[in-house]
């Protein structure tokens, strides 16, 4: 990168900006450390694709950007500098102060770039009558996603097909029409957008979109201010980022130098030892020829995490999957393909969830049956208490060998990423203060009901707000204890409220999985999902008899589960309509401690982590928790004989 003289623009951009600014993509967003150059990528990059637009008719390259920041302040303070410092006013064009319009010349082309302040989705109706070809959003982190969102619509108006006429050779486009207007010397479309910015907090929707981008949307991430691939130091002061990490905080040092997103307001990540940059490859791993350890999280939305562990102890996860289906299925169609394909010829053990090994009153095979009948070898994690799962996880990641890594994920696994970076958190409650357990979900993301919604349990129905850790709640093959409960606010765009063919009534999270199907072997439809014809799992009310004492059902529930035959309904229990409400409520979810599984009302419902049990067979248990092993076991002995 060279500074601008009066006669000419002498730019080299440094190599971490430059797949952004030749970026032929609808959308390219680049994120990086305060100071890395993002900014003058992005301004050279209207005078790269400006030069790239087709000539009008007399020959002139004709373009218009609109460059947005969300304050008129922030456009007059960084902005519109730092554009005139490459561009300079009387000399590249000519700038209009009032209108805030820069009309950029050089060659032949004439680009002009409008500046505007806009702050918040009141500011959208300033676009509708906007045309241009592109836009540009500096530090767009702190841009409304509405402003993001109208934009698009108003990019590649500018120039239409009447300045730039349709040429033979470009043919026509998908629905016949001619190729014109807003395109490249080859007729390509020439409208984009995009984006530089520090790192967003996680769990925003700029986080969303830059770590699951859509397929028309390029995302760039440049290294830390402090790595040996910073290869923009040479135009800062000397010792630039050490100075300013003197007396800032680690969660500033980590957004503004380290160019990791920032901590989220939502809770506090379970693993903090995970680093993106240390525990995910670069590359994806290669196949060792070791055994590979399968995960497995037993619950009824089956999750499996593939890893090695190569000649030094170190785990690699090469794969993660997860689906809402039953046990079988999910083998059948998701695992053993993928295992077969990328792992032939390996040994292969599948450490489970010791609830696998459960039978269910509708099946006399278990889950772990299931698994050693479509050829796995099945082994019972060490233990599945929580305390010992998270020490597993956090023993790898703080472990180094020989510098790497001890824990090394293949690129490819982002919904494992995302749970470990922020998604698999501690809620923080309004007073700051930390819950002791992590929040419940699959992947992630809390399933609940709202207050009112009866639960089933040994006493009858109980409302679900009602119930809390400890209390037993009845389940498909007898009791089950209740091992956590929380609850949280859900706006309205995230409920459904169930009619069912009884007559009752649910009002659910959409997303929340209701048991479907086959008995035996069902499968998990999320609450949105469901249709008429999806017959849902059921029990028959009263089932558990109010009268009988709490502890003869715990004692005797076996000999329970042969007296009472089936649990279903002698009509099938379906939907008969979905309203969507018109507010927000708070919903409630219960995590119960071996099937994970409840009824709602009539339905059965499910509310458990892959890689924990691979961690703890990996690691034999030995510096996880062993030492805790028993407590545990006391501690579930406990909860189970509570009511007795």
């Amino acid at each position: 990168m060279a500074t601008p003289t009066s006669e000419s623009v002498v730019y080299t951009p440094p190599p971490s900006v430059q797949g952004f600014l030749v970026s032929e993509a609808y959308t390219a967003l680049i994120v990086g450390p305060v100071g890395s150059t993002k900014t003058t990528a992005g301004i050279m990059k209207i005078a790269y694709h400006a030069k790239r637009m087709a000539p009008c008719r007399d020959g002139i390259r004709r373009s218009r950007c609109v460059w947005v920041r969300n304050t008129n302040q922030q456009l007059h303070d960084t902005s519109i500098p730092d554009f005139l410092k490459w561009f300079p006013d009387g000399v590249a064009g000519a700038f209009e102060r009032t209108k805030m319009r820069f009309t950029l010349r050089f060659d032949d082309v004439e680009c002009e770039v409008l500046f505007r302040g806009l702050d918040d989705a009141d500011d959208v109706r300033r676009l509708l009558s906007l045309q241009v070809s592109f836009a540009v959003l500096d530090e767009f982190r702190e841009i409304h996603p509405d402003i993001y969102s109208a934009l698009h619509g108003r990019l590649g108006r500018y120039p239409d097909k009447s300045m730039v006429p349709p040429r033979k050779e470009w043919g026509t486009d998908s629905k016949g029409h001619a190729i014109g207007g807003c395109v490249t010397d080859d007729g390509k479309t020439n409208a984009h957008l995009w984006g530089m910015t520090n790192p967003p907090d996680m769990d925003t929707f700029w986080e969303q979109l830059l770590s699951d981008p859509p397929s028309n949307v390029e995302v760039f991430f440049q290294p830390s201010g402090m790595s040996p691939e910073a290869d923009w130091l040479q135009y800062l002061p000397a010792d630039y980022y050490e100075n300013q990490a003197e007396g800032k905080s680690q969660d500033w040092i980590d957004v503004y130098i380290h160019a990791k997103f920032g901590r989220s307001l939502s809770g506090q990540p379970v693993f903090s030892a995970f680093s993106r940059d240390t525990h995910v490859a670069h590359s994806p791993l290669n196949v060792l020829s070791s055994p590979v350890i399968i995960g497995v999280d037993a619950g009824l939305t089956p999750t499996a995490v593939l890893c090695q562990q190569d000649y030094q102890g170190r785990l690699l996860v090469h794969d993660c999957v997860t689906a809402q289906m039953g046990a079988l299925r999910f083998v059948r169609e998701h695992l053993k393909p993928l295992v077969t394909g990328k792992f032939a010829g390996r040994q292969v053990i599948v450490v489970i969830d010791p609830a696998a090994f459960q039978r269910a009153q509708t099946d006399e095979r278990t889950v772990a049956d299931i698994y050693r009948q479509e050829g796995f070898r099945v082994v019972p994690a060490q233990t599945n208490t929580i305390t010992a799962r998270i020490a597993a996880v956090d023993a790898f990641l703080s472990r180094m060998v020989d510098g790497k890594a001890g824990l090394l994920i293949d690129p490819g696994c982002k919904l494992l990423i995302d749970a470990l970076r922020s998604k698999y958190r501690y809620k923080i409650n309004s007073k700051g203060a930390r819950d002791d357990t992590p929040e419940k979900a699959h992947p992630w993301s809390d399933l609940c009901f709202v207050a009112g919604t009866p639960v089933l349990t040994p006493r009858g129905y109980v409302p679900v707000e009602q119930l809390s850790v400890g209390d037993a709640v009845a389940v498909a093959d007898g009791i089950d204890v209740v091992v956590a409960a929380g609850s949280r606010f859900v706006p309205a765009d995230g409920l459904v409220k169930l009619t069912l063919s009884d007559g009752s009534e649910l009002v659910c999270t959409r997303d929340h999985p209701f048991a479907v199907g086959d008995k035996t072997n069902p499968c998990f439809i999320p609450a949105d999902e469901l249709v008429d014809d999806c017959q849902i799992v059921n029990v028959r009310d009263g089932v558990w008899g109010r009268g009988l004492r709490r502890a003869v059902l715990w004692l005797f529930s076996r000999l329970l589960r042969r007296c009472i035959g089936s649990t279903g309904l002698k009509s099938p229990l379906t939907v008969v309509r979905k309203d969507y409400p018109l507010v927000g409520a708070r919903v409630y979810n219960l995590t119960t401690a071996r099937t994970h599984t409840y009824y709602a009302g009539p339905a059965l419902v499910h509310n458990c982590d892959a890689l924990q049990y691979a961690c703890l067979h990996a690691d034999n248990g030995a510096s996880v928790g062993a030492a805790r092993l028993t407590n545990s076991r006391r501690e579930v002995k406990s909860v189970q004989y509570a009511y007795v």
